[in-house]
């Protein structure tokens, strides 16, 4: 998803951005420093209140390696893909019924089906005016003034 994003928004052509996906389970354990050493990092990390303690563990490491961190306001990344990106590519598993989604609440709970899996397809989809005035396009934002950074330097 954020691949796509970034894409949109041009920064795959001006920068060298790395994207490293880190399930909830396991994000604590990586020694963030060995990317720090090459890398300008920003981590983002969404609501999911299933793995609070571990989030705890990698916003800690983050604070002490003075990494950034975005903790999104959504329960998950999946909460941000629009209602109409989703039907249009999971065509013909869409619950009757429902027309939107709680941004609060598991989107695979509210539909019955794993969106993850598809979440490139679904992003590709979307406009950038699908995230407009969330957190999400704030983290774009952020990023986009860290590649910005970076190559003045």
């Amino acid at each position: 998803m954020l691949e796509e994003f970034f894409q949109k928004m041009g920064l795959f052509d001006r920068s060298n951005i790395k994207v490293w996906p880190l399930g909830g389970d396991i994000m604590d354990q990586l020694d963030l420093s060995v990317f720090q050493e090459s890398h300008k990092l920003i981590a983002l990390i969404d609501g999911d209140p299933g793995s609070s303690a571990v989030r705890k563990r990698f916003l800690k490491k983050c604070e002490e390696l003075k990494i950034p961190v975005m903790r999104l306001k959504r329960y998950s990344m999946e909460s941000y893909f629009s209602f109409s990106a989703i039907a249009s590519v999971m065509k013909g598993q869409m619950p009757a019924g429902i027309t939107e989604l709680d941004p609060n609440k598991s989107v695979s709970d509210q539909l019955g089906f794993e969106v993850k899996n598809n979440g490139g397809k679904i992003a590709k989809e979307m406009k950038l005016d699908d995230i407009k005035g969330t957190d999400l396009e704030e983290f774009f934002q952020q990023v986009e003034k860290l590649t910005t950074e970076n190559r003045k330097s």
